[in-house]
């Protein structure tokens, strides 16, 4: 949780230094890391905000990449050995293993010290895998890392450096035991493995390359830029709109059967979240269109140049204006991968946030949803053993006429609308592009 710093003047220019970094830092994962856009961003909004990030995913699904990669664009993570601290969960796990050994020293003196270096009450990027295993005797004592960023050792409580955790795991838990773990994270994702033959091409490139992780070590982000852009957001307008936004929300998990999902603590989060959005929202239109500028139109002049060093070459240079910068009701949408508990309630959650925050991209994100529905209901026609071919070519055809016509309402809609709305339907585009190309190749055997 963020807190204002009263003393402290904001330095603009390394407000604005470490803005064109996170930029990069988030191209830079994007450009290896395939079918994790929004994980990726709301990683990064995690780290401007001080809150915790949760992936949930099958084993190999990249999940332990995300905080590397973050973690390796620090310039102090290659100075200092304590910066980021990794640990594999376990229900059996000791407080030795997470919070350093008991000092020999302090037990003669009748203070239960720990040594803590090298661990937890010393990093600042913390990585927990399989974190909904975390047992019963560590619990207690990474809550208040978690939340207070305090650590009780022995007779003395410090106060720990943890900018934000990320925590990873194959399966939720049972019960309620670490209900309490699991509403300290603010940001939360499912993900599964990549589902687009390009992007799982585009992965084997990387291994032929011998590329094994997004390259983000020579970003030379500084933990002081980092707190500079914190205290920056207290300077991005909150209106009373966003406030009547957030109740619109709620009122609107109330209606669903919701009742709870934006609970006071996370409420008083989102402020700082959407406050973060609204800025990296700024950046991100004012260096994309910077890049743009000097990348070639023509795809096959594009397709013949390094986008990524365009990108790094570019972006350093680009002046920012980060004035009168304001939250608007679609800088919550991006709250939706805050409410969820358990996957089921994803897509309701989903739902009432867009219906609210941002109508257009709900409108965006049906579009997309019938085209999966079309590419998924061909999909088990074509592993259909009791269907002869000429029926599975009949279903693949429907699917096919389908997609088409969300194509065409998609082209349409991009033609009617501008900026942000547009943005929104020209990302649903290009997914339902890639939808009606595996259904033309793969079902139907069109050679594209």
């Amino acid at each position: 949780m963020l807190r204002k710093d009263e003393t402290r003047k904001v330095d603009t220019d390394l407000v604005a230094s470490g803005l064109r970094k996170l930029f990069l830092l988030k191209h830079s994962m994007l450009e290896f890391l395939m079918e994790r856009e929004e994980p990726i961003h709301t990683s990064v909004l995690a780290l401007m905000t001080g809150n915790h990030h949760f992936t949930l995913g099958p084993p190999g699904t990249s999940k332990s990449q995300l905080p590397w990669a973050i973690a390796m664009a620090f310039k102090e993570f290659h100075e200092d050995p304590e910066f980021y601290f990794y640990k594999l969960m376990s229900r059996t796990m000791e407080p030795d293993e997470l919070f350093g050994p008991l000092s020999l020293e302090g037990v003669e003196q009748g203070d239960y010290r720990r040594e803590i270096d090298g661990f937890i009450p010393k990093a600042k990027i913390f990585f927990g895998d399989e974190l909904y295993k975390t047992g019963d005797a560590v619990l207690n004592n990474l809550l208040g890392v978690m939340n207070e960023r305090l650590f009780r050792n022995g007779k003395e409580t410090l106060k720990v450096p943890l900018f934000s955790m990320f925590g990873a795991s194959n399966e939720l838990y049972e019960g309620s035991s670490l209900d309490a773990l699991h509403k300290r994270i603010a940001f939360k994702h499912q993900v599964g493995y990549i589902e687009e033959v390009d992007n799982f091409y585009k992965m084997l490139d990387y291994a032929v390359d011998g590329v094994g992780e997004p390259q983000t070590a020579d970003i030379g982000f500084t933990s002081e830029e980092l707190a500079a852009i914190q205290q920056y957001l207290y300077n991005v307008e909150f209106p009373a709109q966003a406030k009547a936004t957030m109740w619109e929300m709620r009122v609107g998990f109330n209606d669903a059967a919701l009742v709870g999902a934006m609970d006071d603590r996370l409420a008083f989060w989102l402020v700082s979240i959407s406050r973060a959005e609204a800025l990296l929202a700024r950046v991100e239109d004012q260096l994309n269109d910077a890049v743009a500028e000097v990348l070639p139109t023509d795809e096959t002049e594009l397709a013949e140049i390094d986008v990524a060093a365009t990108v790094r070459e570019v972006v350093p240079d680009v002046e920012l204006d980060l004035e009168d910068i304001s939250v608007e009701p679609q800088h919550f949408a991006v709250t939706q991968h805050c409410f969820w508990d358990v996957p089921k309630n994803i897509v309701p959650i989903r739902t009432v946030v867009l219906n609210v925050a941002s109508p257009v991209a709900e409108e965006a994100v049906r579009f997309i949803d019938s085209a999966q529905h079309c590419r998924d209901a061909s999909d088990t026609a074509m592993k259909n053993p009791s269907l002869v071919d000429t029926e599975k070519q009949q279903a693949a055809l429907e699917a096919n006429s389908e997609v088409a016509e969300i194509v065409e309402q998609l082209e349409k809609r991009i033609k009617e609308t501008d900026g942000n709305s547009r943005r929104h339907f020209q990302k649903a585009l290009d997914k339902v592009a890639t939808i009606h190309k595996v259904i033309l190749e793969d079902h139907l055997g069109v050679n594209l």
